[in-house]
């Protein structure tokens, strides 16, 4: 048996097998509700096309209009702006007036003809699946002669009624006239006379372009009809998007400037969609002026969208989410894994589901009759790509994975989710129009794709999302074969690529996926500064670890003791050593210059000292023997100063050596002076031995060592704390205990610097000597 058979039969894959199992059964069951009340899923069978084509021929034919050679070319199309018009007359009787019509969707026919004795132009007639005509539209091929105004208002008024005759019915004829303007183009209502429903004719003309719709109205209905939107309503309405394309623009500026954007995914993404846009067009044979507006100007508006929606989403949402790995990478070279074939098949499992909630959603409003915009659940015409589910699941996709980086960014990680699904809900392309209803659907839609992103990442994701919104248009191409196999044929075969990759991937072993890196260079960079920085922190945490947690407590003694950082790690050190009856020894130190590289060698100092440290060894010993660890350790790029004190806690005797260290302060009853110790540094130069110093240490005296960072800081006029000035503040301190010396000194140190950050590291180490 091959590894492949084998493969295909590990519980990982049965697994997958099952979870798609239960996802495309979800969706055949939400086909059901479907079935039962959208219009557009109970028409039935479509009239075929030669038949359709037969009908055509005769209603141009009486309104003697003259076909070129080209027979008139076909299509299904839902038309959304007339599905709204009748929406607005019927409200939550739309699916059932559509339904009881025949009118679920047109059958558009386009030709080329030409119209008592006119230039060819480009006539629609659009008619319900009874064959009887519900809306035709005259399109000249001059654009400007289209759209010209200089054709007075009267000769418009006259070709506002032109195409009428093509809507009327045997016995039907046009009665009376409401004519209202509607941005300097006449609309005109005609009421339909011995019409078996009350319906209303509408009619635009628009320079040349003219148009004609029946509406199921009585003129009265028609006259407080709202032909136009509100201005401000509409703003209001598209909000939410203006706000995420502006969140857009803002971000590709900052992530452009910050070198931390790539666009390869968002190119190879959006390709598919401008072909599918393209072949649509091409279809239908749209040319010319016509080509350019209704085809290239949204297509090129569109696709740029997208790119830089999905661009600046993934982008943003890799620098948000310290260690993300992004399987769209090995997509893009088609190098698919186990963990990139979990998150195709994984989200291909959930857009069934996401597919069935696009249909049972409209289909329970539509049974509770909800006035929900009546809005068909397949956008017609599909093209010979899935034209529509591919813009609508690919920007959706876009939108959720840019909210989710926001949420990552601004809120703790555990309210990420409910964030991201509530501000989805305002922005995604739903089945319903903006309401609550819209509103509470978008939720649920939104919670599938969050789910689907926090399950199986990005590639889950928009598997999910295009997935779900291509299934109801593959399905519905299904029923319908004679008019969209082409549809149906490039949706399986983007169905079985995403699955074949899908089962290749779960089949072929991890170490597939941990070869050579593909991420772009940004995130190569990213995390590579993530890494430096995570073993920098451990670095400085163990630097900070190698300081005293806690003083020794000596009969007789206090001791205090404070290092603060100028970075997040430093050179600075002190060290106490002390056993109950033995001598107490304390070292204070500074390895020059401050960072990360001086807490390494901070730290292999302190280590060493640490080991050296008995009753039997004197602290210029001591200090001898480090200088040359210190030497053989090739720390050749620092020099290491320090002070070692060893004293006799029942005498107060001590010996005091000093290998370039700050001259520690004796404060005592007679004032203050600094102890002359004189020497050079550990580690570099010449070799160097180093002395001894007695010291004497009587009740209420205190020993002050200090780090260079004390006396260098300076004030915002660019005065330096210097060294009279910490013995004059410690000599007032002087019969305080030793920790308010400490709190007092660094109170006077702060001051002096005004809240200006020090420029390196300060430490403060205070012995003293109670009084019995």
């Amino acid at each position: 048996m091959s590894r492949r058979q084998t493969a295909l039969k590990t519980p990982g894959t049965m697994h997958h097998v099952v979870l798609l199992t239960v996802g495309l059964a979800i969706f055949f069951l939400c086909l059901l509700p479907a079935w039962r009340w959208l219009p557009e899923w109970s028409a039935g069978k479509i009239p075929s096309a030669s038949e359709i084509q037969r009908q055509v021929r005769q209603i141009l034919a009486a309104g003697e209009i003259e076909l070129g050679e080209d027979p008139p070319q076909l299509s299904l199309t839902t038309r959304a702006a007339e599905r709204r018009v009748v929406h607005q007359f019927l409200h939550g009787e739309t699916s059932d007036w559509l339904r009881r019509e025949k009118r679920p969707f047109f059958i558009d026919a386009q030709a080329q003809a030409t119209w008592h004795g006119s230039q060819p132009a480009t006539f629609i007639l659009g008619l319900g699946l009874d064959y009887r005509p519900w809306h035709s539209k005259w399109i000249p091929p001059d654009f400007e002669a289209a759209i010209s105004r200089a054709i007075s208002k009267e000769e418009q008024e006259k070709q506002a009624p032109g195409l009428a005759p093509f809507l009327l019915r045997p016995g039907e004829q046009l009665g009376e006239t409401v004519q209202l303007f509607i941005g300097g183009a006449p609309l005109v209502m005609h009421s339909i006379d011995h019409s078996t429903v009350p319906e209303t004719l509408l009619t635009l003309a628009q320079g040349r372009i003219r148009e004609a719709i029946r509406a199921p109205a009585t003129l009265d209905q028609g006259k407080k009809f709202r032909f136009h939107r509100n201005f401000g309503q509409a703003m209001l309405r598209n909000t939410p998007n203006i706000v995420l394309f502006l969140l857009t623009l803002v971000l590709l500026i900052r992530l452009g400037l910050s070198q931390r954007i790539d666009f390869k995914n968002a190119a190879i993404l959006t390709v598919p969609i401008l072909i599918a846009t393209l072949i649509r067009g091409l279809q239908h044979r749209i040319a010319g002026w016509v080509f350019a507006i209704e085809l290239l100007v949204p297509l090129v508006a569109g696709s740029l969208g997208f790119f830089l929606l999905w661009s600046v989403a993934e982008s943003w949402h890799r620098t948000s989410r310290p260690g993300l790995f992004n399987n769209l990478d090995w997509l893009r070279r088609a190098r698919v894994g186990p963990r990139a074939g979990q998150e195709i098949l994984g989200g291909f499992a959930l857009g069934g589901l996401l597919g069935g909630l696009l249909l049972v959603l409209p289909a329970i409003a539509t049974a509770l009759a909800l006035n929900w915009g009546g809005q068909s659940t397949v956008q017609l015409p599909a093209g010979l790509l899935p034209t529509q589910g591919l813009w609508v699941g690919s920007f959706n996709a876009g939108k959720v994975l840019l909210l989710l980086a926001l949420c990552f960014r601004s809120l703790p990680s555990k309210w990420v989710p409910a964030a991201a699904v509530v501000l989805s809900a305002v922005v995604l392309d739903g089945p319903f129009d903006f309401s609550w209803l819209g509103f509470a659907s978008n939720l649920i839609l939104a919670t599938v794709l969050v789910v689907a992103h926090q399950r199986w990442n990005v590639t889950g994701l928009l598997s999910a999302s295009i997935v779900g919104a291509i299934l109801p248009v593959a399905t519905f191409s299904a029923l319908h074969l004679e008019w969209m196999s082409g549809t149906l044929t490039t949706s399986l075969v983007l169905f079985s690529v995403l699955l074949v990759a899908g089962f290749v991937g779960l089949g072929r072993p991890p170490e597939h996926e941990q070869q050579n890196s593909v991420a772009p260079t940004f995130v190569r960079r990213i995390e590579k500064q993530r890494r430096l920085r995570h073993e920098m922190d451990l670095l400085a945490r163990m630097q900070r670890g190698l300081l005293p947690t806690s003083r020794p407590q000596v009969d007789g003694y206090q001791i205090a003791a404070r290092s603060e950082l100028a970075t997040e790690a430093g050179g600075d050190l002190y060290h106490f050593h002390h056993q109950p009856g033995d001598a107490l020894w304390i070292a204070a130190g500074d390895v020059a210059g401050h960072g990360y590289s001086c807490a390494i060698a901070q730290a292999m100092t302190k280590a060493c000292l640490v080991s050296m440290l008995d009753d039997h060894s004197s602290p210029a010993a001591v200090l001898h023997k480090l200088d040359r660890v210190l030497r053989a350790g090739s720390v050749t790029r620092h020099f290491t100063s320090l002070v070692l004190l060893r004293l006799d806690p029942d005498t107060g005797r001590g010996v005091i050596a000093n290998a370039g260290h700050p001259y520690p302060i004796l404060i005592s009853s007679q004032g203050h002076r600094e102890l002359d110790l004189p020497s050079l540094p550990l580690g570099q130069g010449p070799e160097r031995t180093y002395v001894n110093s007695d010291l004497q240490l009587d009740e209420g005296d205190a020993l002050l060592f200090y780090s260079d960072g004390l006396y260098e800081a300076t004030s915002p006029s660019g005065q330096p704390y210097g060294f009279s000035r910490p013995a004059e503040a410690l000599s007032r301190l002087r019969i305080a205990d030793a920790s308010e010396m400490l709190e007092g000194l660094f109170t006077d140190w702060r001051c002096h610097l005004a809240n200006i950050p020090a420029s390196d590291d300060t430490t403060l180490v205070v012995l003293k000597r109670s009084r019995h």
